[in-house]
């Protein structure tokens, strides 16, 4: 299957996640009340269905309403991750799963969904007034519908270190979803 993003493409999408690795880096290390750093581990492109495949099943999602943008995007972040954000925020937390997690617990972790988004849209303000909206969040992959297995996304691997331990937050961005920036990009 060929590409369907140029290089030049994803380079400039390194570019916006490289500033909101640093801004997010900034609000979760005020948030969280500890240095977080994170850096961009890789931004890559292809098949959703692969994407799912890739990632550990221990891993929570959220599902991003991207206004202006016809679609959603998909913000996962794995588990260890979640309970290094528990911890910090509510104390530690010696559930196995996210359905044991309690309300004020859920609503930790949707306020830190929300502070990444507010990034996020910082990041992008550049190339468009995204405005990205929490819109649920997701246990089972099988369960987002939006996108089918064989679409095409772009993936941006982001590295957080938490706590002194090195984490992953996936940011997937379906292609039918930012087609219509794509020529804003290389602007």
């Amino acid at each position: 299957m060929e590409d369907v993003l140029s290089k030049d493409h994803i380079r400039e999408i390194a570019l916006i996640h490289e500033k909101f690795a640093n801004m997010a880096s900034k609000s979760l290390s005020e948030q969280l009340r500890s240095k977080i750093t994170m850096k961009i581990g890789a931004v890559d492109q292809f098949c959703m269905g692969d994407f799912f495949r890739s990632i550990p099943s221990s891993t929570i999602f959220g599902i991003i309403n991207m206004e202006p943008l016809n679609g959603i995007a998909i913000i996962g972040i794995d588990l260890s991750t979640i309970f290094a954000i528990i911890d910090k925020m509510c104390g530690e937390s010696l559930k196995d799963a996210w359905d044991e997690f309690t309300v004020i617990e859920k609503k930790a972790v949707e306020d830190v969904y929300c502070t990444i988004l507010d990034d996020l849209h910082k990041a992008w303000s550049e190339v468009i007034n995204l405005q990205p909206r929490l819109i649920k969040i997701e246990t089972d992959p099988k369960s987002i519908k939006n996108i089918s297995n064989e679409e095409w996304v772009v993936l941006v691997i982001l590295e957080p270190n938490i706590l002194g331990v090195e984490r992953m937050i996936n940011i997937c961005f379906p292609y039918n979803t930012i087609e219509s920036i794509l020529e804003k990009l290389l602007l």
